[in-house]
């Protein structure tokens, strides 16, 4: 959860950019030497001290954020070719490759891809924008994927035995214009805003919003054995370790 300071510090921009005139200086985040982080509207002048200019919205001065990790749960699935068929299997095979995947799947699975993107995107961003809470952003990702290992690795299973290169490509492309929307603002946030949703984005992974894991989004996948050669069972040893 967060901490007291860094709730203080959020508090105390926060604070800067909602009493602060249309036409204000700029707002200075200050990451001082010990790891304490300031904001100020005062070019900072301590030695040693980390100093990121802060912009805003020359209308507002407000900080234009990133849309929550969250989003990501309403995403619609667009794109796709739903009736994608696997090609046969070859003579001798150690076993039958799934004969077509049903929309319910594909769509279970473009999700699945995508959230995983999203929480790396998640853990890159936040431990570069706030290296002092990097622990924290790092056992949070950490944490999502071991309780989603079994969901995870019965997506790659399937991505890897039941679709052909070119049809793989496509697949993860949808998943990646699934997260797009949040990608590409948390990628081009100021750090400040970037630090704000990254404290946002840490409360809903550790409250497991975005867990695969148990819900309704990756039953179809769970649920699909197709023949796919070398299935694990969800939640056992070698689910967990095919990440």
């Amino acid at each position: 959860m967060m901490s007291t300071s860094r709730r203080a510090s959020l508090l105390a921009l926060a604070g800067l950019l909602a009493f602060a005139p249309e036409a204000a200086a700029d707002v200075y985040k200050v990451v001082t030497p010990d790891g304490r982080v300031t904001y100020t509207d005062h070019p900072p002048v301590q030695p040693g001290a980390r100093t990121t200019v802060v912009s805003r919205r020359a209308a507002t001065g407000a900080l234009v954020m990133p849309p929550p990790l969250s989003s990501l749960l309403a995403a619609p699935v667009s794109g796709h070719d739903s009736s994608r068929r696997a090609p046969p299997a070859a003579s001798g095979a150690s076993g039958a490759m799934p004969p077509d995947l049903s929309r319910e799947v594909v769509e279970s699975l473009i999700a699945a891809l995508g959230r995983r993107e999203a929480v790396d995107a998640f853990r890159t961003t936040c431990v570069r924008a706030e290296p002092v809470a990097a622990t924290s952003f790092e056992k949070a990702s950490q944490d999502w994927r071991m309780r989603n290992a079994a969901v995870l690795a019965q997506a790659d299973r399937i991505l890897e035995q039941a679709f052909d290169p070119a049809r793989r490509s496509k697949l993860e492309a949808d998943a990646h214009t699934r997260a797009l929307p949040l990608l590409e603002p948390l990628a081009t946030a100021v750090p400040a805003a970037q630090a704000q949703w990254c404290e946002g984005a840490l409360d809903e992974l550790e409250h497991r919003l975005l867990d695969l894991a148990g819900s309704a989004t990756a039953s179809p996948l769970l649920g699909f054995s197709g023949g796919v050669v070398g299935a694990a069972p969800p939640g056992s040893a070698s689910a967990a370790e095919a990440q």
